[in-house]
């Protein structure tokens, strides 16, 4: 549990999960441009995300680099989007009383 919550945690790691949800692939560039982030940390995360399994890398013929979900990444983001969603009830409900 540490380990998932350390990854979660790391800065881009939800959106750059979340982004790859949206799509069936996602150009290297066009995460960059999606989120304005730069390609070192990029780098980084999506190494990070790759080395859990949770995304892959797809080498294109004209040499370009996109990465899509695997299996058990698409289980993350709906858990990511189940814990937003209970989150975000949790503050409507206190936001009524």
């Amino acid at each position: 549990m540490k380990n998932s919550l350390s990854i979660l945690g790391k800065k881009w790691v939800k959106q750059i999960l979340i982004l790859l949800s949206k799509y069936e692939e996602v150009n290297f560039s066009k995460i960059i441009t999606s989120l304005n982030i730069t390609t070192k940390v990029l780098s980084e995360r999506l190494n990070l995300l790759r080395s859990y399994g949770l995304i892959k890398r797809h080498l294109k013929e004209n040499r370009s680099t996109h990465y899509s979900l695997t299996e058990k990444g698409k289980e993350i983001v709906e858990l990511i989007k189940k814990m937003d969603q209970i989150l975000e009830e949790k503050e409507q409900k206190n936001k009524n009383h």
